[in-house]
């Protein structure tokens, strides 16, 4: 394994700093707090570099918030972490520690990965069972109980010791897990990459030892295809003796072994598809999961309601388009969306928020000439808000 030593310097170079800032505000343009960084950015960054220096970056208490998942009755707690100055430390410590975590990182590894993701994710497992449908006859479905909750801080610990022989780093690391127990809070950025980085001996187990050709995770959610069922279920009991006693974890009770979706010689559908990532696999298209439609549903009907549409709910509906796009229930659409939303006026709003937070931020000059001006609205449209006046709305949705 390599070991990492003397990569704490990073953490001090002022320019990083500053991009660290402007990463921790995203989002926050509103905030009073936020404001007041931008206003005098150089020195809010001579005090998160004492504070780096000094490791006292953790504040005493945090914000804690409830919420319950749209997909299921499962709630969830929150922890809020700190604009000034935690936040920016979190950014700050993960720039340094990103690259290295990534380092032996398996490539079939999509939750909370730059540049991968459910849709790169889906992709992957589309061309598996489309392209070598002999190797993915049976499948090996699992997650991992209360797994951010259960992560052992002793075990985490001593993985990143034998990773990174930095003392400064170890020890920031080591504030941001001991800032909450028991496991891994979350809300917090660096949880989702304490977290990949805490399976990457299970990554290399299934692949390495029990040779399967085809696994993929998604943080805890896990699946493993082969053409033998009887394999998978000797790899289920390996799997589940290593995680219990190498990372001191336990499978869910859920686990599932099954035989995966398949046209039989009379034409009929046998099998089952594959639940994972928020979509439905079957062998010839893919779906969304229902809990998810309707869940777009629902932010179509809310902001409808409204009658204004704000550039918060127009990123927002454009993430959940991004779904549909992406999956084979474009029918859906047509029928519960777009004669409703209108896709055009949605990225015009996003974009010019986002031109707007640049020219704050000074990242981009405005414009010498005038913005081309819009076309004016038809007769049954609310102007330049996205939404279709209510008289035209389908019975079907009201």
């Amino acid at each position: 394994m390599i070991s990492f030593n003397n990569v704490s310097d990073a953490l001090y170079i002022p320019e990083e700093q500053i991009k660290d800032i402007y990463k921790a505000s995203k989002g926050k343009s509103k905030r009073e707090e936020a404001a007041e960084v931008k206003a005098d950015i150089e020195k809010h960054r001579r005090i998160l570099d004492k504070k780096l220096k000094n490791n006292s970056f953790i504040p005493r208490r945090h914000n804690t918030k409830i919420i319950q998942e749209n997909s299921c009755k499962k709630t969830r707690k929150i922890v809020k972490p700190k604009y000034m100055y935690e936040q920016m430390a979190h950014h700050s410590v993960m720039r340094v520690f990103v690259p290295i975590a990534m380092r032996g990182m398996y490539y079939h590894v999509y939750g909370s990965i730059p540049g991968k993701g459910v849709h790169r994710g889906k992709r992957t497992v589309e061309r598996w069972i489309r392209e070598d449908g002999r190797n993915c006859k049976y499948i090996y479905k699992l997650d991992i109980r209360h797994f951010f909750e259960s992560v052992p801080h002793r075990r985490l610990k001593k993985a990143i010791k034998r990773k990174i022989k930095d003392r400064d780093l170890q020890k920031k690391l080591f504030l941001i897990i001991n800032s909450h127990a028991p496991g891994l809070p979350l809300g917090y950025y660096p949880s989702q990459w304490f977290g990949n980085f805490y399976l990457q001996p299970l990554d290399h187990f299934i692949k390495e030892k029990l040779r399967i050709k085809h696994y993929i995770r998604y943080m805890d959610d896990m699946v493993l295809f082969s053409n033998n069922k009887k394999e998978l279920h000797r790899a289920r009991k390996e799997i589940e003796k290593f995680v219990h006693e190498e990372l001191g974890l336990e499978i869910k009770k859920n686990w599932q072994v099954f035989r995966f979706d398949y046209i039989d010689r009379k034409g009929k559908r046998r099998g089952k598809p594959l639940d994972f990532m928020g979509f439905k696999f079957y062998r010839d298209r893919t779906v969304l999961r229902k809990s998810i439609l309707k869940g777009i549903r629902a932010k179509v009907n809310r902001v409808r309601r409204k009658g204004k549409i704000t550039w918060v709910d127009a990123a927002c509906l454009l993430s959940r388009m991004g779904w549909i796009w992406h999956s084979d229930t474009y029918a859906y659409y047509e029928r519960y969306i777009k004669p409703y939303i209108k896709i055009k006026v949605l990225k015009t709003l996003v974009s010019k928020h986002a031109r707007k937070e640049n020219e704050k931020n000074g990242m981009v000059q405005r414009r010498k000439h005038g913005r081309r001006k819009t076309k004016g609205a038809g007769h049954n449209e609310q102007p330049g808000n996205g939404i279709y006046a209510p008289e035209h709305y389908p019975a079907a949705c009201n």
